[in-house]
C-alpha cells in the first residue's frame, strides 16, 4: 500500500465533503446525499414562504388595522405556500431554532434554507454571501450550533474553492486563515450543542484537514479525536450516509499505514490507532446500504479494499458500478470535477486488474 494512502498524508483524506489535498490540488467533494430532489422543492417553498413573509411584513407596515382584520387572508397565503410542500426532514433546527415571526425578523429556518442552498451551489459569490450571513447570524445569535456549524462549513468550503481555483497557492497564509476559522466555528458548534451531530460531523471533516499543516506527531495525535468526532456524528445522525463513508476513510487510512509510520506511532503512543480491513468494510457497505447511488467514491474504496484482500471479481465489479454511475449535478467546477478524478483511478485500476478477475 502506498504511503500516499497512508494515515499521515491527510492531503488525501478525502470524504465526500473533506477537502482533498495532494500534489498540489485541493478539491471539495460535498454532494447532496439525501433527498436531492426534496430539498430542491423544499428550499422552492421556502423562498415562496419568505417572499410572502415579506409582503405580509410591509403590508403591516402601511396598514396594520387593515391586516390585523384580515387574519382569514393571511392564513390562506401560508396555506397557499406550504400546500405542496414535501415532508421535511428532522434535524437539530427543529431543536434550538427560535420560532419565527412577522416582528422585523426573518425565521431562521427560512435563512438557513437559503444559506445551504447557496453552500451546495458553491462557487465564490455564493459563498462568501453564504458566510456573511452567517457571520451575522453568530453575532444576533450566540452560542447557536446551527449557526455556528454552518459557519464553519462556509469557511472550509472558501478555502477549498480557492485552492481549486488557484492550487499553486496550496497552504497560503489566507487559505490558513479560513481553515484555521473554520476550525474554531466548528469548535464553537460542538460546545453550543453535544448533542448535533452536524457539528461533530463538519469537526471530523475540518480537523481531518487542517492536519496537514501539522508535524507528524501531532498528526497522529489527531488520529483519536478525528475518530471520536466521526462516531459522535454517528451516533447521534445513525442515518447519515457520509458519517460512515467517514468512518469508513478513516479506519482505511489507519489500515494502510507504513510501517516506518507504525514504528513512529508506536513510539508516541502505547496504544497507537488501529484498524481492521472488516471494519473499514463495514463502514463503507453501510454507507452504501444507506444510500446505494450517493458516492463514486465510496465504489472507489471498495474496490481498493477488494484488492487489499486479493478478491479481485469484487474489486471489478466495484470499480465497474462507479464508473457507471453519473457524476454528480451539482457545482460542476468542485464536484464534477472530484467524481472525474475517482472514475480516472478507477480506469487505471481496472486496466491493471480486471485480467485477475475470473468472470
Amino acid at each position: 500500500m502506498s504511503n500516499q494512502d497512508g494515515f499521515f498524508s491527510f492531503r488525501t483524506f478525502v470524504v465526500s465533503g473533506i477537502v482533498v489535498i495532494g500534489s498540489g490540488v485541493g478539491i471539495v467533494l460535498y454532494q447532496q446525499y439525501v433527498f436531492a430532489q426534496t430539498q430542491r422543492q423544499l428550499i422552492h417553498e421556502v423562498r415562496k414562504l419568505s417572499r410572502n413573509v415579506s409582503k405580509l411584513e410591509s403590508q403591516l407596515k402601511k396598514d396594520p388595522v387593515a391586516l390585523s382584520a384580515s387574519e382569514e387572508e393571511v392564513e390562506d397565503i401560508f396555506l397557499d405556500a406550504s400546500e405542496s410542500e414535501p415532508p421535511t426532514l428532522k434535524s437539530d433546527v427543529e431543536r434550538i431554532s427560535p420560532e419565527g415571526g412577522i416582528n422585523g425578523r426573518r425565521p431562521l429556518e427560512i435563512l438557513f434554507a437559503e444559506i445551504d442552498a447557496q453552500m451546495d451551489d458553491a462557487g465564490p459569490e455564493n459563498l462568501r454571501a453564504a458566510n456573511e450571513t452567517l457571520k451575522g447570524l453568530s453575532n444576533t445569535e450566540p452560542g447557536n450550533a446551527e449557526v455556528c456549524w454552518r459557519l464553519a462549513k462556509s469557511f472550509f468550503l472558501l478555502a477549498s474553492d480557492d485552492l481549486l481555483i488557484n492550487p499553486s497557492n496550496d497552504g497560503s497564509d489566507d487559505q490558513k486563515d479560513l481553515m484555521k476559522k473554520a476550525f474554531e466555528a466548528a469548535e464553537m458548534a460542538v460546545e453550543a450543542d453535544k448533542q448535533c451531530g452536524e457539528a461533530f460531523k463538519w469537526l471530523a471533516i475540518i480537523r481531518g484537514s487542517i492536519t496537514q499543516y501539522l508535524p507528524i506527531q501531532e498528526q497522529i495525535k489527531s488520529a483519536y479525536d478525528i475518530k471520536e468526532d466521526i462516531l459522535a456524528s454517528i451516533r447521534l445522525n445513525p442515518n447519515d450516509s457520509l458519517s460512515h463513508h467517514m468512518l469508513g476513510r478513516w479506519c482505511f487510512s489507519v489500515y494502510s499505514l507504513s510501517w516506518f509510520e507504525r514504528r513512529i506511532a508506536s513510539t508516541l503512543f502505547a496504544s497507537p490507532p488501529t484498524a481492521t480491513l472488516e471494519e473499514t468494510m463495514d463502514a463503507f457497505l453501510k454507507a452504501k446500504e444507506l444510500n446505494p447511488k450517493q458516492s463514486i467514491d465510496n465504489c472507489l474504496y471498495l474496490a481498493k479494499c477488494y484488492l487489499c484482500k486479493k478478491d479481485y471479481n469484487q474489486m471489478v465489479s466495484w470499480l465497474r458500478e462507479g464508473l457507471n454511475m453519473k457524476g454528480s449535478s451539482r457545482d460542476v467546477r468542485i464536484c464534477c470535477y472530484t467524481d472525474l478524478k475517482s472514475k480516472e483511478e478507477m480506469k487505471q485500476l481496472l486496466s491493471q486488474y480486471q485480467s485477475y478477475a475470473t468472470n
